[in-house]
């Protein structure tokens, strides 16, 4: 994907601006709207908290991958991190659709 991160289902590029890209952010604005990093991550207690099935496998795991840190990311199953895989690879054929699409 290019540059920039996901923030509530819409892809941001420019921190400064409001999701809907109208409206100026101020620094401190943006970091209580996106947060510091400039993107959200899953907090590990939540991570833990997931509904899994009796293999240790999260049951929805579609909802909340782009969500993952890279330790979260270490600590999945064989099959979840298959999925994982798959599903960002969707993400990114899907990006460069948009991209297509839209003349990005």
């Amino acid at each position: 994907m290019g540059e920039g991160f996901e923030y509530d289902g819409t892809w941001i590029t420019d921190r400064t601006k409001s999701p809907c890209g109208r409206f100026d952010l101020s620094p401190e604005q943006a970091d209580n709207l996106y947060g510091k990093e400039g993107h959200r991550k899953m907090r590990m207690s939540d991570f833990l908290e997931l509904d899994r099935n009796e293999d240790g496998d999260i049951i929805n795991l579609y909802a909340w991958h782009h969500l993952l840190t890279d330790e979260q990311i270490e600590q999945l199953t064989d099959d979840d991190w298959s999925r994982y895989e798959e599903y960002q690879d969707e993400l990114n054929v899907l990006y460069q659709q948009a991209k297509e699409e839209f003349g990005v």
